[in-house]
């Protein structure tokens, strides 16, 4: 990362693991000594997928199964009852669809039996299509739910746990550049809601968006705050100072080819 200045707070980080797998490792190595281990099981905080929902561990080595195992492992989307219900679905069609043809062959004498087994024919198709629909549809409906369950997520259970906050410390009374206070959450998925506040001090003005506006010198104290996590805020100090002449190392006026530098 570039020199700047940062603001670190917050120590949670989420690990997607994607799919889960039974029996999961995974290999260590010691940042100092480079020495390697082999791990078993899921670590603190990390995800894993199953056909039945996204689930988070609850501590290390975990190896126990998610779909399973609810004092590990807490659900964050629960797809059971979906998957339940287009399983159940599908049976009732092809039953359907057999009952039809089964009944129609039944009724029919053998030369109306060939049109019996078109229309047969036909009923299965239908039903097929139908149940091939309704799988692209539950599939669509998946998709859904996980958006929705990210957006409640986002706005009501999870809360970023980081903010990294960048500022100039310092501004000339001359500077004619636009300056702002730039504030960023992690996870980057999670809504970027930050309200910038003045504490106290004139010398400096913020807007909604963080950019900044001088009124004079002096020191300005701002508060940033993150909206879904307000104990994350912090505040910062900016100061508008006189500008100066720029010197060199043994203190005399450092010269360009067009003068002297002020700032």
């Amino acid at each position: 990362m570039a020199e700047q200045t940062d603001i670190y707070v917050g120590t949670t980080v989420f690990t997607d693991k994607g799919d889960w797998v039974d029996g999961y490792k995974f290999t260590y190595t010691d940042p100092d000594t480079q020495a390697t281990e082999e791990i078993t099981g899921y670590d603190e905080h990390d995800i894993a997928h199953t056909a039945n929902g996204v689930h988070l561990s609850l501590k290390d080595g975990n190896t126990s199964n998610p779909d399973t195992d609810k004092k590990n492992w807490r659900t964050w989307v629960d797809l059971t009852a979906l998957v339940a219900a287009i399983a159940a679905e599908e049976i009732r069609k092809k039953s359907e669809a057999e009952r039809i043809a089964n009944e129609t062959a039944r009724k029919k004498s053998f030369s109306e039996m060939v049109d019996a087994a078109k229309t047969a024919t036909d009923s299965s198709t239908a039903a097929a299509t139908s149940a091939t629909s309704a799988a692209a549809s539950a599939t669509t409906k998946i998709a859904e739910m996980e958006a929705l369950a990210k957006k409640i997520a986002a706005k009501e259970v999870l809360k970023p746990e980081e903010m990294y906050v960048e500022y100039p410390v310092d501004i000339s009374i001359r500077n004619k550049v636009p300056q702002r206070i730039n504030a960023r959450l992690v996870p980057a998925y999670y809504p970027q809601n930050v309200i910038f506040q003045k504490a106290r001090g004139n010398a400096m003005n913020v807007d909604p968006g963080g950019r900044l506006t001088i009124n004079g010198t002096g020191d300005t104290w701002f508060y940033v705050i993150p909206t879904n996590n307000t104990a994350l805020y912090v505040e910062i100090k900016i100061t508008v100072r006189q500008p100066y002449m720029r010197l060199s190392g043994n203190g005399t006026i450092r010269m360009t080819n067009s003068g002297f530098r002020i700032v």
